[in-house]
């Protein structure tokens, strides 16, 4: 009787097994695949650029995030300064002595605002500095520009106008940022009047 039962046994792993193989085989190849095709639907990735603006929702800045928030902006120009105080952020930017260096500073202010008023919750009110060095002197800054900017004077479209910007700034938006240009600046790319 246990011999016919063991037989039976065999008999039936036997017929089973590949039918289990089968199976597990056509699972593995299915799930292969849905993760190729979830894969390539996926868009390429590049970790050397960063968009300007995110679809991310708007972050909190508070003193203990300051310097990583920043860090990931893409800016070209070094962050001399940075304060924040209540709702206020003040950053001081070096701007290096390079022909297309008024329109890089418009870019990074245009940058830095749209940053400030779209992707974060908090700043209410960016002072922004654009310093070079004192003739060939390192450690000694001279004002450029001044931009006060206000998120109460700017409204969704204000926002759409500044981001549409490609050369220089519109007499609107010039309005709103409350610039201040240095006798250097007229000095250094001639006067914007």
């Amino acid at each position: 009787m246990d011999e016919q039962v063991h037989a039976k046994g065999a008999l039936y792993m036997r017929l089973i097994r590949p039918i289990l193989l089968a199976c597990a085989g056509s699972l593995l190849v299915t799930l292969m695949i849905s993760l190729l095709v979830h894969g390539s639907m996926q868009p390429p990735r590049d970790h050397k650029t960063l968009p300007v603006f995110s679809e991310a929702a708007p972050i909190d800045i508070h003193s203990n995030n300051l310097v990583d928030v920043l860090e990931e902006l893409p800016l070209q120009m070094h962050i001399g300064r940075v304060v924040w105080s209540g709702t206020t952020l003040t950053l001081d930017l070096n701007v290096g002595n390079t022909p297309d260096a008024a329109q890089d500073i418009y870019t990074h202010m245009q940058q830095i605002i749209l940053f400030s008023f779209t992707q974060t919750t908090n700043v209410k009110q960016l002072f922004l500095r654009f310093v070079t060095p004192d003739d060939g002197s390192t450690s000694t800054k001279r004002l450029l520009l001044a931009v006060d900017a206000s998120r109460d004077d700017w409204d969704r479209a204000d926002l759409e106008m500044l981001r549409a910007l490609t050369i220089g700034l519109s007499p609107e938006v010039k309005d709103k940022l409350h610039l201040r240009y240095t006798a250097l600046w007229n000095k250094k790319f001639g006067s914007t009047d």
